[in-house]
């Protein structure tokens, strides 16, 4: 043992003086690294495309050399992979989307993109210079793009705007494809528009759901892959009911749940019909039958904004002057755990009244349960969501806007207990006067409920062709947007959600249909696009197969 230590001991110093001996006799290179320019975080350049256009393959914005570039560019060559493949031998290229899809053996499209790299690699030395590429390829259509729907005549038009970030300057592009139906099948959508329904997680149609247009003489679903026709509203019951005439929908599903998309429509005699899926989205029809909430009956033409997801849609009741709820609940017994179900759990939906607890103290609230004689409903719309005083419960809270009977605006919150639909007590519920100016029931009002979204302090409001909006942290109203010509009028607004409430839609009696730029809220915000549809602008839906916040 002794021996066998004394000769590790030997071999070790025998190194130690053959380092000491090293005459440094190394060839030293100096690095000229590129110096990346793709902005805060992990250097990453982004590549969007879609199926059959052209994917711009841009690298050159992203880096720059010290000293002679010319002569830098000269030793160097570059390398774009994807999937292991070289799909690339240029710093800028172009190549058509499907020979791409080819290339790398993708046979159908994904959600989400697809990491590879772009490397300058020095001729020489092989040494190479490398960033993370990120390579989205999504269909003609994809999430963030919008159904636009307004009047043709004395029928409906429904058009398109695809919207996508140019690669070099990072600016939004928006493009529109008029009149969709008109150019398929060389018709028009017979009646006038009443409604725009988007079903984002009808998987059963397509990938992107399904958009359906609601006119006084027809409903049409059309698949959001190709805006191509693929139903009629008629089709989806098993039994046609004899009130059968549709004048607005909601759909409401969550992802990573056992339950499938719930849909409701409202017939103009105000009754309320239901089609729950199965999971996944494989069967399932329209009850033939409506809902009911008690027995005092209901007419409900109309429903609010809720939130993403399974989250329950405030409905105003004109024949008894009063909000209802579309409430979710959970079917299952409780489980050992707060918050958690016993067994398997689906989604259920039933119509509550929001009548709270009896003996409840209600002073202060806005009294939704039965509002007094002569009050004009304007709008209700999901304001957030608060602790329900439990592990894992929650309570949303709605805004609901009216006119008083001497004719002052209101602005109401309240909040609704997630088992029962019953009118809650809760610090944020209130009934005072709205902060704007009067609004009227051709007044459009947005408003936003997603937590810590940059909406959320915000409602927007117009009048005639001024939109206005309020600050609810100070309580004071504020000029936003006038549009140019005083006798147009805002018939619709809505935000992108897909892109974090980064622009405002607003649409016009004459037919404009505006985007605005509201990554800050001021007066006269940078207008990003402006295009002409001819005749008021109905509705804007957004397609997203995966968001959160609210749904519009």
């Amino acid at each position: 043992m002794k021996y066998s230590i004394w000769f590790i001991g030997c071999l070790v110093i025998f190194s130690l003086i053959g380092c000491f001996d090293d005459k440094g006799t190394y060839d030293y290179k100096d690095l000229n690294e590129p110096i990346w320019n793709t902005g805060d975080g992990e250097p990453v350049i982004n590549v969007t495309c879609r199926a059959g256009e052209v994917a711009k393959f841009r690298a050159s914005p992203f880096f720059a050399w010290k000293g002679d570039s010319l002569k830098r560019a000269g030793e160097v060559r570059y390398e774009w992979k994807l999937d292991g493949v070289v799909i690339g031998e240029e710093a800028d290229f172009d190549i058509d989307t499907y020979e791409l899809m080819e290339k790398i053996g993708m046979t159908q499209f994904s959600k989400s993109g697809t990491n590879g790299t772009f490397s300058i690699i020095e001729k020489e030395s092989g040494i190479a210079y490398m960033v993370r590429a990120y390579i989205t390829i999504s269909p003609t259509n994809t999430s963030g793009d919008w159904a636009i729907l307004s009047k043709k005549g004395g029928n409906a038009k429904l058009s398109y705007v695809k919207c996508a970030r140019n690669q070099e300057t990072r600016k939004l592009e928006f493009t529109l494809l008029e009149d969709l139906f008109f150019e398929n099948y060389n018709q028009d959508i017979p009646g006038t528009p009443l409604a725009l329904a988007m079903s984002n997680y009808s998987t059963n149609i397509g990938s992107l759901g399904s958009v359906t247009v609601i006119t006084d003489q027809v409903g049409y679903e059309f698949n959001c892959e190709n805006m191509l026709k693929v139903s009629e509203l008629q089709d989806d019951f098993t039994s046609l009911p004899a009130n059968f005439k549709p004048i607005d929908r909601t759909d409401c599903y969550e992802s990573m749940t056992t339950s499938g998309v719930h849909s409701f429509i409202a017939m103009e005699d105000g009754s309320l019909y239901r089609r729950q899926m199965s999971m996944n989205n494989l069967g399932g029809d329209f009850m033939s039958i409506p809902l009911a909430a008690d027995e005092k009956g209901y007419k409900i033409t109309k429903f609010g904004q809720p939130r993403w997801g399974f989250g329950n849609v405030p409905c105003y009741d004109e024949a008894n002057n009063r909000m209802l709820t579309i409430l979710f609940y959970r079917s299952g017994e409780p489980g050992p755990f707060p918050g958690f179900p016993g067994g398997t759990e689906y989604l259920l939906s039933k119509l509550a009244t929001t009548e709270p607890a009896a003996g409840m103290p209600t002073e202060g609230w806005c009294p939704v349960w039965s509002f007094p004689e002569g009050i004009e409903f304007l709008h209700a719309s999901y304001a957030g969501s608060v602790s329900g005083g439990g592990w894992f419960t929650y309570y949303d809270q709605m805004n609901v806007f009216y006119n008083d009977k001497d004719g002052n605006t209101r602005w109401g919150v309240y909040t609704l207990d997630q088992t029962t639909g019953q009118t809650v007590n809760n610090g944020g519920n209130k009934d005072v006067a709205f902060p704007g100016n009067k609004l009227t029931k051709e007044s459009v009002i947005l408003t936003s409920g997603k937590a810590n979204g940059t909406m959320l302090n915000y409602i927007l409001y117009s009048n005639g062709s001024e939109i206005r909006y309020v600050n609810k942290q100070e309580n004071r109203d504020y000029p936003f947007v006038t549009l140019e010509d005083a006798t147009d009028r805002v018939t619709y607004m809505t935000y992108t959600v897909y892109l974090n409430y980064e622009y405002l839609i607003v649409g016009t009696e004459q037919g404009k249909l505006l985007f605005y730029n509201v990554q800050e809220m001021k007066a006269n915000p940078e207008l990003l696009e402006e295009f002409d549809l001819g005749e008021t602008i109905i509705s804007a839906k957004e397609l997203s197969s995966y968001s959160s916040g609210d749904r519009y």
